[in-house]
């Protein structure tokens, strides 16, 4: 216990007094020597307790994934505006909401149709919140219906409003058909379901 101490107060105080020792190269604080030393020993600590390497692996993963949050959150505070007053993206909720939930979607993903039922009770019971739906047919290009009902989406928002829009979308994905069994009929339905005939649908889509 007290050699593990030794070695954390060693390596502690190398890496602390480090800086000096390149701020005044005329005075090191240790020989050339020394320095070796302390590298042998910290490598010698090393090899007999390797979970050292495996913490400090778990902290730098940590580390890089604030990171990257930050970076994200810079992103969006970047393109606050386009993300939240886009007149062509379909909203739904007061304008000066305090809060506003963007989701970013496509009507084949699975994970997405497995959570629009909660989202559908959330807009229910937080009718304050501003929710902002943005378009992200990722599968469109294997996936002809993904952008069918993207299409048909923006047609039903544009035509009929926020209210019928919010129709269509729950519609669409209370059909269950997802990973690729959308089809066009689903679309058809929910749109009449929205209020926009068949007739337009077809032109439309």
């Amino acid at each position: 216990m007290k050699m593990k101490t030794l070695i954390a107060l060693v390596v502690t105080t190398y890496i602390g007094l480090a800086p000096m020792a390149q701020a005044s190269a005329s005075q090191p604080v240790f020989t050339p020597e020394q320095e070796a030393r302390i590298g042998e020993i910290a490598s010698e600590y090393l090899v007999v307790h390797p979970e050292i390497l495996v913490t400090v692996s778990q902290k730098l993963q940590e580390q890089q994934k604030l990171r990257k949050q930050k970076l994200y959150a810079l992103n969006v505070m970047e393109h606050q505006t386009k993300l939240l007053q886009d007149p062509d993206t379909p909203t739904i909720g007061p304008e000066g909401a305090r809060v506003a939930v963007i989701e970013f979607f496509d009507y084949q993903c699975v994970f997405y149709s497995q959570f629009a039922p909660v989202l559908e009770k959330v807009m229910k019971a937080q009718p304050d919140v501003r929710y902002i739906f943005k378009e992200w047919p990722i599968f469109g290009s294997r996936r002809e219906a993904s952008l069918q009902a993207a299409h048909q989406d923006l047609a039903v928002w544009k035509e009929k409003g926020p209210e019928a829009y919010v129709t269509y979308h729950n519609a669409i994905y209370a059909t269950g058909h997802h990973e690729g069994n959308l089809a066009a009929g689903d679309i058809q339905a929910a749109a009449t379901k929205a209020g926009v005939n068949a007739s337009h649908w077809r032109h439309s889509g």
